[in-house]
């Protein structure tokens, strides 16, 4: 019996989850095998927006689909992909404050 055991990104650092999916299972300190039972990991991240930088992020994980051998699914496609016109708009007017200001932070109130 194979078990998967969840190991979950907490950030998003594209050297690091490279070098994780370029390890062997055996060396995960995950894997165990037990008489007939075999665990290993499974690496699972939601990225939720993205770094200022659109280029390098989207550079980033292109590389890591290319260069994880088929052990990395991109699920982006099952997405809910519709916004409503305000919202599109509110989103807009941020990102080019966003533009504008070079970064926003927040402000204490």
């Amino acid at each position: 019996m194979v078990q998967l055991h969840p190991v979950r990104v907490r950030t998003w650092d594209p050297e690091k989850l490279g070098e994780w999916l370029a390890k062997p299972l055996v060396a995960h300190p995950e894997t165990k095998v037990e008489g007939e039972t075999i665990t290993y990991p499974q690496l699972l991240g939601q990225f939720l927006g993205m770094p200022l930088d659109t280029d390098d992020y989207f550079a980033a994980i292109y590389d890591l689909l290319e260069g994880a051998d088929g052990r990395l699914i991109r699920l982006s496609g099952n997405l809910n992909k519709q916004i409503s016109g305000e919202r599109l708009r509110s989103l807009q007017d941020l990102f080019e404050m966003n533009n504008k200001e070079k970064g926003l932070s927040l402000a204490a109130s």
